[in-house]
């Protein structure tokens, strides 16, 4: 036996066989105190010479290495070890205040289209691509959404009428124009623009405590995106300007140099073992923004099957053959809510929010296709999604989404 390193050795072993006796062979075997054994074994016909695997010894746990403890998860309550709370990776059950995260918080999977913010030098409106500055200063020394000093800026009116404005050159196109804004100092009226003509009011959207997020949408070519300060002395901090294409402001898309594109968020399952075509039930939550005109909260295979918004209000089944639409449902931009469809040989029902069940006739294949798509191209809040493998009766499908 030789030590290659400290606590490693090469073992080494010659030994003299017969084959006499019941057996005709023989092992060697080495085994330590947490009964780990290596073991060589050969036919007993004369001397033979081996070389047993490496052996080594490492103190993991700061222990005598005679005696290494059971491993213990923390965080994990019990077998098997793994999700949110294994060991090596942070997660948070607070918010930045320590304060435990409501149900209200935990809003599922925001899945957004693909955009693009057009807008250059989105937290530093002192950048020269705001070219147009009147009546104002633009100074990058607030602290930004991310909480991090001297990453928004501070817009101060040097006189009544202050005006900042970036112009874009783009064609005629539906557009969304958003920014967080704070206000700093002063009462005065605070308007915002994309079109750097028509000013909408958004004095009565913000406070001087928190961000808020304001948003103006209309058709148009050439945008010119800014703000208008009224009266002379008052600041606002801003940051995560946008401009894109769309009737709704999607999540900060930062830029500086170039227009940033962000890709559309996917979230896909197998259809394969996952669920049957013939019978089942779908069940899911969403929450879309004001004015999101696409809601597609699961879709089943390569056709229209699975769980979509015909209005805000009104949420249909399909099979790609019939559809099962209920009407009268709640606004789904004012909070998540539910929805569920099932089918089988009891046909192929709709419904959300606690209401009976719109039923039609079912053409006995619920989608095709390898693929179940979590949200398609909605932008919005998506989840719990779940899946059963029975056709669930009227008054569970009530139940399940009161």
């Amino acid at each position: 036996m030789s030590e290659v390193v400290p606590g490693t050795y090469d073992i080494r072993l010659n030994a003299l066989a017969d084959a006499t006796g019941a057996g005709d062979y023989f092992a060697v075997i080495f085994a330590n105190s947490l009964t780990h054994t290596r073991y060589q074994a050969f036919v007993g016909d004369g001397i033979k010479s081996f070389e047993l695997l490496r052996a080594w010894s490492v103190d993991v746990t700061n222990y005598d290495a005679s005696y290494v403890p059971e491993y213990v998860s923390v965080g994990v309550e019990a077998s098997p070890y793994f999700g949110a709370g294994i060991d090596g990776a942070k997660y948070f059950g607070t918010d930045q205040n320590g304060l435990a995260l409501g149900r209200d918080k935990l809003i599922g999977f925001r899945r957004e289209a693909a955009a693009t913010n057009n807008l250059l030098h989105s937290r530093d409106l002192g950048n020269a691509a705001w070219s147009t500055k009147t009546n104002i200063t633009a100074a990058k020394t607030a602290t930004g959404l991310d909480g991090i000093a001297n990453t928004a800026t501070t817009l101060t009116a040097t006189a009544a009428d202050a005006i900042i404005l970036q112009p874009i050159s783009l064609a005629s196109a539906a557009r969304c124009a958003s920014a967080y804004v704070k206000r700093r100092t002063g009462t005065g009226t605070i308007s915002f623009t994309q079109d750097g003509g028509t000013w909408t009011d958004i004095t009565a959207q913000i406070n001087s405590s928190t961000w808020s997020r304001v948003q103006i949408t209309s058709t148009l070519a050439n945008p010119s995106v800014g703000f208008k300060g009224g009266t002379l002395g008052d600041e606002i901090d801003v940051d995560c300007v946008q401009n894109e294409a769309g009737a709704v402001a999607t999540s900060p898309i930062v830029t500086t140099t170039a227009a940033v594109t962000r890709n559309a968020d996917l979230l896909t399952y197998q259809t394969a073992s996952n669920i049957d075509f013939a019978v089942g039930t779908l069940y899911g939550e969403i929450q879309t923004p004001i004015n999101s005109l696409t809601r597609y909260l699961v879709i089943v295979g390569t056709g229209y099957s699975g769980i979509a918004g015909a209005s805000l209000v009104t949420w249909r089944a399909s099979d790609s053959t019939t559809i099962a639409q209920q009407v009268g449902l709640s606004d789904v931009t004012t909070a998540k809510r539910k929805r569920v469809v099932s089918w089988g040989p009891a046909g192929l029902s709709s419904t959300g929010d606690g209401l009976a069940p719109l039923t039609v006739a079912f053409d006995g294949s619920f989608g095709d296709g390898a693929t179940i798509n979590i949200g398609s191209n909605t932008n919005g809040y998506i989840g719990p999604v779940a899946i059963y493998n029975y056709q669930m009766t009227d008054a569970q499908l009530q139940e399940v989404t009161k």
